[in-house]
């Protein structure tokens, strides 16, 4: 990404550090990027958009005083486990997590474009 982002503003010297280019170009770096496909596929899974296979990964959680006001029911469940770290990368594992840290507002649009859309202002933020 870096070497389109100095092409595409023609940037020669490769000392020159590509941070404000990026946020000019409005691109997410590759770590929020991956966030960003992460956080669109759960969103597909919990609206029924995506394979069988990935949406079977996903569960929403479910407590026992589910009649609270002000519970949350966007939440998702994590299985509480402890795991070398190589394995919180898998999706049932980093897709919920980040879904879990997401602001209730995100979590609770419904339209991919708007969602999509937010995410990445919400992300863009971050960086």
């Amino acid at each position: 990404m870096n070497a389109a982002v100095r092409f595409i503003h023609n940037i020669r010297n490769t000392n020159t550090s590509i941070t404000p280019f990026l946020k000019r170009s409005r691109l997410l770096p590759v770590h929020l990027r991956i966030r960003f496909k992460i956080g669109v596929t759960v969103f597909k899974c919990l609206n029924d958009a995506a394979p069988k296979y990935l949406t079977d990964l996903i569960t929403m959680k479910i407590s026992l005083q589910s009649l609270r006001v002000h519970e949350d029911k966007t939440l998702l469940h994590q299985p509480s486990f402890e795991s070398p770290s190589h394995k919180n990368r898998r999706f049932s594992i980093a897709g919920l997590k980040l879904w879990n840290e997401l602001p209730r507002s995100l979590r609770k649009i419904t339209s991919i474009t708007e969602f999509k859309s937010k995410l990445k202002t919400y992300l863009f933020d971050q960086f």
